[in-house]
């Protein structure tokens, strides 16, 4: 059965969090939360809270996707009070099935101009993606500028949002709830940032550093303490080498899930099924090779993992959800594939066309960051290169990788990687005044994680 204590002392932080934002009246709130610890659970019942209190409140998440699960689990939860989605055309053309759907929910109301957001018009709650409020709270166009002001302002997949954005509409806000994983990807940009390099904070730095480091009001900082989606196989490799300073364990315990797979064949892709199926972890270890980014034998490989899979009629069990206990299916749908690059993505999309697992979930780190699977199929980024890079070394693309699983995670990848590891020296060149080393971090945590998965290893002959 699941860890009840875990799961009790998780609830418990989560009411505190929401009494401090909302009811207590924090004034700078920053929530740390592990891989699948319910963050959006904690965001919704935030809401619901504020809702009651009557508290005007801004809600921000970081893509259209999001907001359309926020307004989805809002319509489906809340039994009082109307929250405001206020969308923009991107999201109405590319979910505008799925937000009118919630907009029939008396407590959804789609907000789509400007002018909706004035006091007296509009809900208590409103929530927009983040890049939305920073550009209506500093424009300099009249009839397009914001200037309603929020009690509270609850900033969802906060370590994913520059500095710069939340600058922009902070000014809207009396009091600052931020909640997210601190060890994944951090806001990117294709501009060359060395010159800042060094710097407390700069226009990208992760939301919630940037107000430590600029801010003279001391933050309330709250740490979650489970994750839901992770199992403890899981998290006893995710925890330590991506989150050494938080400290935090899975609800599910040992033989709480299961991969159940039909007997086969026992080459070397159906050993590292049985392997991960048994332990949670596999690596499918190819012949050692430079190789071009988006090797085709890596892609076929990952394709035919997908489609043994699917050949082997999985099942997933799980002592929760209860649906779960006699075990489901293994849809195709619930199996994704990580690349680091968008070649790599195509190459994998194209070797599983017309195949029994065209339905899986292909995509970049970037983009599967927040979302979860039962099986994660994973293009190492160190597979095949000449050099370690810091791109392909970088913490939280790794993290991403590594925890979007509920039952099963497998690395494809050449041989050597390790060795690769052991004779890449960090620069360590990192300017006075700096705190953070991402290279050093990352080869530590890829380092790290060969050691603890040395024995699900299995090559190909």
């Amino acid at each position: 059965m699941p860890d009840e204590e875990l799961a009790a002392r998780a609830r418990a932080v989560m009411e505190d969090v929401v009494r401090g934002a909302v009811r207590e009246k924090g004034a700078l709130l920053r929530v740390e939360a592990p891989p699948g610890a319910g963050k959006t659970r904690l965001i919704k019942r935030a809401v619901r809270e504020a809702l009651a209190a009557g508290t005007q409140t801004l809600v921000a998440v970081q893509t259209n996707a999001q907001l359309v699960d926020l307004a989805h689990g809002l319509a489906a939860e809340l039994d009082d009070g109307v929250v405001g989605v206020w969308t923009s055309s991107g999201a109405r053309e590319e979910f505008g099935e799925e937000l009118e759907q919630a907009a029939r929910s008396p407590h959804v109301r789609h907000l789509e101009r400007t002018k909706d957001l004035e006091v007296g018009s509009v809900p208590s709650v409103v929530a927009a993606v983040a890049a939305k409020w920073s550009h209506h709270a500093s424009t300099s166009l009249g009839h397009q500028r914001i200037e309603r002001r929020f009690e509270l302002g609850i900033v969802d997949e906060a370590y994913q949002m520059p500095a710069s954005r939340l600058f922009k509409f902070g000014r809207l806000l009396e009091r600052l709830a931020l909640v997210g994983d601190p060890g994944q990807l951090e806001p990117f940009t294709e501009v060359d940032t060395t010159r800042w390099t060094g710097l407390e904070a700069t226009a990208l730095t992760p939301g919630p550093r940037a107000v430590s480091a600029l801010c003279d009001v001391e933050p309330m900082v709250v740490q979650l303490p489970a994750s839901l989606r992770l199992d403890r196989r899981a998290a006893r490799v995710v925890q330590p080498c991506f989150y050494p300073e938080l400290g935090f364990d899975a609800v599910a315990i040992e033989g709480d899930r299961a991969l159940e797979l039909r007997p086969a064949a026992s080459d070397a892709i159906d050993r590292v099924l049985d392997r991960a199926a048994e332990r949670g972890w596999g690596i499918l270890e190819l012949p050692a090779r430079i190789t071009l980014r988006d090797d085709p034998e890596v892609a076929a490989h990952l394709a035919a993992l997908a489609e043994r899979l699917v050949a082997r009629k999985a099942r997933v069990r799980a002592q929760w959800p209860p649906e779960l206990r006699g075990g489901a299916p293994l849809d195709p749908s619930c199996i994704a594939v990580a690349t680091s690059h968008r070649d790599q993505r195509e190459r994998v999309r194209e070797a599983l066309a017309g195949g029994p697992a065209e339905g899986a979930v292909v995509d970049t780190a970037n983009r599967l960051q927040g979302r979860e699977f039962d099986v994660v199929l994973v293009w190492h980024p160190l597979s095949g290169r000449v050099e370690a890079s810091e791109f392909h070394l970088d913490t939280g693309r790794l993290c991403v990788m590594a925890s979007r699983h509920r039952q099963a995670c497998i690395f494809v990848c050449r041989a050597g990687v390790p060795e690769l590891l052991d004779e890449h020296l960090p620069s360590g060149a990192r300017p006075k005044g700096a705190h953070d080393d991402r290279e050093h971090d990352g080869w530590l945590a890829h380092r790290q994680l060969f050691e603890l998965l040395a024995d699900t290893t299995v090559p190909v002959r």
